[in-house]
């Protein structure tokens, strides 16, 4: 052989071995070659992620089929993750709206004041943490959709998540299946997942107007003009900024180890209601922040591939800026609830929110009660400050950091244990459920 067919073999192996090409037109070449000499369906079953998908694991993929070591970090973590936000959430909530000044010092402190105390049951969750569990049950239901998939490329997790938050919709009065997508009602005789039978799960909660108008906007949607009801980066549904779609971006990290994929995934969850870049890229950032913290990455690499996915992204100065003072805030060792206060202000924007959070969580690296505590008894959304604030904690500390004492009247606490026990089921066992009872109720056909 020539040098030249040398090097070309060579790199025909490099391609089809790791995904390795010089670039877009090399693959094509490659694949073209494949398709002639071996078929379609080779190059169907073969071929390797695009360029850029090689996750912080070390590994090129779409969706992680994850190894022991990383499902035993899994296990450790996503509990904490997801009850931690939980928890954040119902400390939040009762002072939610309460200015600095009238949040009492020791509010949630052993022997100090209770969230009871100021009328809201302690433990009681808001639309936050309901949202966050529908879309972590969203998770379980597009894998299992890919796992039946040709192509696991053509497989996106965005028909779960909006499918999840219209089920999570009618837990608040609105009719099913009414709340979809007229093409989609005749196949939705029934709900997916089973979030949506706990009957505690239907408790109504003061949801703001943002969110219900943009999930009911989803039923507009039509086979010919789908973006009627549906949001999306070039044709957003409104010019939201606020928080309401932050708190459940982080129930995307357990989709994928690639940070590129899961800063859209997690500005896509957010996005759904917000179509502000302040709305939805705060959301990006704190996917990426849990995607690491979930295998027991160090903070700061997280904030680093994190601030480093951002700047790629239109629109990302406010939520840049916001971190840059979170992480400043933290370095000079003055975290507290007046220097939130005078850095983000009262503020219920997305970017504000997600820096009292990290700036909260920076300042106490190894107290979840804390850094939580501090991130709510400041003048801003609380609930959501406290929400991705015990969120981060939870996945850095893990489940046995959080005190009982918070986890006692937890609304929905034992919901929240077994829906992560069917996440781990689905994805961290060697071989999933296959049962036609699990298919029936997570595959989502319409």
């Amino acid at each position: 052989m020539t040098p030249d067919e040398v090097q070309f073999i060579e790199a025909w192996r490099m391609h089809w071995r790791q995904g390795i090409s010089s670039n877009s037109a090399a693959t094509e070449v490659f694949n073209d070659i494949a398709r002639k000499a071996l078929g379609e369906s080779f190059v169907r079953n073969n071929a390797p992620p695009p360029r850029g998908t090689t996750g912080f694991l070390g590994r090129h993929r779409v969706v992680p089929r994850y190894e022991a070591a990383s499902c035993a970090e899994i296990a450790r973590n996503l509990p904490g993750a997801v009850l931690g936000g939980m928890v954040g959430d119902a400390l939040g909530a009762p002072v939610e709206f309460e200015s600095l000044e009238r949040i009492p010092a020791d509010y949630g402190r052993k022997d100090g004041t209770a969230p009871a105390v100021l009328n809201i049951p302690a433990g009681r969750i808001t639309d936050d943490s309901q949202m966050a569990l529908f879309v972590l049950e969203s998770m379980i239901m597009a894998r299992v959709r890919l796992r039946r998939s040709e192509n696991e490329h053509l497989v996106h997790p965005r028909l779960e998540m909006q499918i999840a938050l219209a089920q999570w919709l009618s837990t608040q009065g609105a009719p099913w299946p009414a709340v979809l997508p007229a093409s989609m009602r005749q196949n939705a005789v029934k709900h997916f997942g089973t979030l949506v039978d706990v009957a505690e799960v239907h408790a109504l909660r003061s949801t703001d107007a943002v969110n219900l108008q943009a999930l009911q906007s989803f039923a507009c949607s039509t086979e010919d003009q789908p973006e009627r009801g549906l949001s999306t980066f070039t044709s957003p549904l409104n010019n939201e900024q606020g928080c309401g779609g932050l708190g459940r971006a982080a129930m995307v990290a357990i989709w994928t180890d690639v940070p590129e994929r899961a800063f859209k995934l997690g500005a896509t969850a957010s996005l759904i209601t917000h179509g502000h870049p302040d709305g939805y890229l705060p959301g990006g950032v704190f996917a990426v922040l849990a995607q690491h913290l979930l295998h027991e990455r160090p903070f700061e690499e997280a904030l680093d591939a994190a601030s480093h996915q951002l700047s790629r992204w239109q629109g990302h100065e406010s939520t840049s800026d916001a971190l840059q003072r979170a992480v400043e805030l933290a370095r000079n060792g003055n975290v507290t609830p007046e220097t939130l206060d005078e850095r983000f202000g009262a503020s219920h924007r997305a970017p504000d929110v997600l820096g009292v959070a990290v700036a909260s969580a920076l300042a106490h690296p190894h107290s979840f009660e804390d850094a939580v505590l501090t991130a709510v008894r400041h003048s801003g959304n609380s609930a959501t400050a406290g929400a991705v604030c015990g969120t981060l904690m939870g996945l850095k500390l893990g489940r046995d950091a959080l005190p009982d004492r918070f986890l006692a009247d937890l609304e929905l606490r034992y919901t929240a244990e077994s829906l992560v026990d069917k996440v781990l089921e689905e994805f961290c066992t060697p071989a999933p459920p296959d049962t036609e009872e699990w298919t029936s109720r997570y595959l989502v056909a319409l």
